[in-house]
């Protein structure tokens, strides 16, 4: 069972937050467990890779940056759903006690398909759960590239390309046209936003699936303002002829979140 803990908060100050964090303190406490707490702004790669489980408490945002470096089991805690969605998270302030179920061995564990991304030959070492953006920064800027996928290539001008996992599917890809899919697939999916056409640009490469066989490539062709975004956090330039290559992860996101009330096993512990 889990035993070496590390525990990610992002440090809010409202009255549902100091209470989310009161209750959890004071369940861990109690056990004979290894404790880390760190603050969501103090976090990088290097502190993870030790760890049994690991735990967010805030909101999406928290566990969004967690889940970029994380390969062991998390669980996210909204800890104010009055200022998160926290649709991500297993749990929330009202009903951290459940995590007691959790530490008995009643859980599920979900595994979420991410996105890998390799820019120039080097991979980025920060995986999306969401989405990876590839265009220009600007909105109002045309993003200009060269798209190839499964051994065609197009030289394309657009809103730029919107790659999803299914975790993702719901959210951003999906207001921008995009059907939600399954997260547990072993595949991403791509559109291009708001393609152009015209007398020299007729692009028929529009969208597509993504999977081990079939990666995405980009080429950048745009001489400033190109960037690559990593659920919306991270981001890398990318300008002229600067390439990205896009597939999914082996390395799945793994979430734990306590069984239903009605399928609960009997604890194996007091």
């Amino acid at each position: 069972m889990f035993k070496k803990i590390l525990v990610v908060e992002s440090g809010k100050r409202t009255q549902n937050h100091r209470r989310a964090r009161y209750l959890l303190k004071n369940f861990l406490q109690n056990k004979n467990l290894n404790i880390r707490w760190i603050l969501r702004s103090k976090i990088n790669r290097r502190i993870f890779g030790k760890e049994d489980l690991v735990i967010t408490l805030g909101g999406d945002g928290t566990f969004l940056l967690v889940s970029h470096f994380v390969n062991s089991p998390i669980i996210g805690i909204n800890s104010d759903k009055k200022t998160s969605e926290g649709r991500l998270c297993s749990l929330s302030s009202s009903n951290i006690p459940r995590i007691k179920e959790i530490f008995y061995g009643n859980y599920i564990m979900d595994e979420k398909t991410r996105a890998e991304v390799v820019l120039n030959n080097h991979k980025l070492g920060i995986l999306a759960i969401n989405e990876v953006y590839v265009g220009s920064k600007e909105q109002f800027h045309t993003s200009r590239y060269v798209l190839s996928f499964r051994g065609k290539s197009e030289e394309q001008r657009s809103s730029g390309v919107l790659i999803s996992t299914g975790t993702g599917s719901t959210a951003w890809y999906h207001s921008a046209g995009g059907k939600p899919f399954n997260a547990k697939n072993s595949e991403l999916r791509f559109l291009v936003r708001e393609p152009f056409f015209g007398k020299l640009f007729r692009p028929k490469i529009l969208s597509g699936r993504i999977n081990k066989k079939n990666k995405l490539k980009i080429t950048s062709k745009m001489i400033f303002g190109g960037i690559v975004a990593i659920d919306g956090l991270n981001y890398y330039p990318f300008g002229m002829n600067r390439t990205i290559e896009i597939h999914p992860s082996e390395k799945k996101l793994l979430i734990i979140r306590p069984l239903t009330k009605a399928s609960l096993k009997p604890p194996s512990q007091p």
